[in-house]
């Protein structure tokens, strides 16, 4: 199945007939009833890319594009009780590694973005379990507490209820972007080698930080400094940003 893993495809139970839809790459075709060509038409948001598998369909995407994601009372509950903290002041959530190094916020970024905020909230971090070790570090520098080094400690769910009720997030290019997305978490995301245009946030309140370099997007794929672009992006540029989406999350 190591061929496969790329395909996207729906498949959709209709009275007496089962559609399979699904782009022509790797072979799709021989097990899919509607194929729709996996040719980019240039350059658009991904979540766009993939609705064009409805053409072949012929049904028209919606207009609304947005994401969405109901988090359940009872996950929310386990969250508070995990953390019974954030019942005490408004937190903000810091998320700086990604899959890659070359993802990585700076810990001089997170050094300012902490400098200007903790007066006035809580501030967490979040990762995977084995990024915790990183993670205590970036947060022992910016003056965090290890208890608030949440790497592993959270369900997806409970991770969606956690950012639902956070005031901001500041991450890289990575997972929790996207789900804070989904619950209507205001961010800033700082984009190295990934395209914002592409897999950036969409809401109105969200911002996409992104160095000006004319290599950029090489989608990991470049041969700099594994920091290099995300580097680029100054401490007093990333609070600016910062200070903004709080202004504007706050009204």
């Amino acid at each position: 199945m190591q061929g496969f893993k790329n395909i996207l495809v729906i498949d959709l139970a209709f009275i007496g007939d089962v559609v399979r839809a699904g782009y022509d790459a790797q072979h799709a075709g021989r097990f899919l009833t509607h194929v729709q060509s996996h040719m980019r038409q240039g350059l658009k948001h991904e979540r766009l890319n993939h609705l064009e598998i409805l053409q072949c369909l012929r049904i028209p995407p919606s207009e609304d594009t947005s994401l969405q994601l109901r988090v359940p009372p009872e996950v929310a509950a386990s969250v508070q009780q995990k953390l019974p903290q954030l019942a005490v002041r408004p937190y903000v959530v810091l998320c700086p590694l990604g899959n890659s190094p070359k993802k990585a916020l700076q810990t001089a970024q997170l050094q300012a973005v902490s400098e200007a905020l903790r007066a006035d909230y809580q501030l967490f971090v979040i990762g995977g379990p084995n990024q915790k070790a990183a993670l205590q570090d970036m947060a022992a520098a910016c003056a965090i507490p290890a208890s608030q080094v949440l790497a592993g400690r959270l369900t997806l769910p409970e991770l969606a209820a956690f950012l639902q009720g956070a005031v901001l997030l500041v991450a890289t290019d990575t997972g929790p972007a996207h789900i804070a997305q989904a619950v209507h978490c205001p961010s800033v995301v700082v984009y190295g080698p990934m395209s914002p245009l592409v897999w950036g946030p969409v809401n109105a309140r969200d911002c996409a930080l992104c160095a000006d370099l004319p290599c950029v997007p090489c989608n990991c794929k470049g041969k700099c400094p594994a920091v290099n672009c995300i580097a680029r992006i100054t401490p007093v540029e990333l609070v600016a940003a910062v200070r903004k989406r709080l202004t504007i999350a706050e009204r």
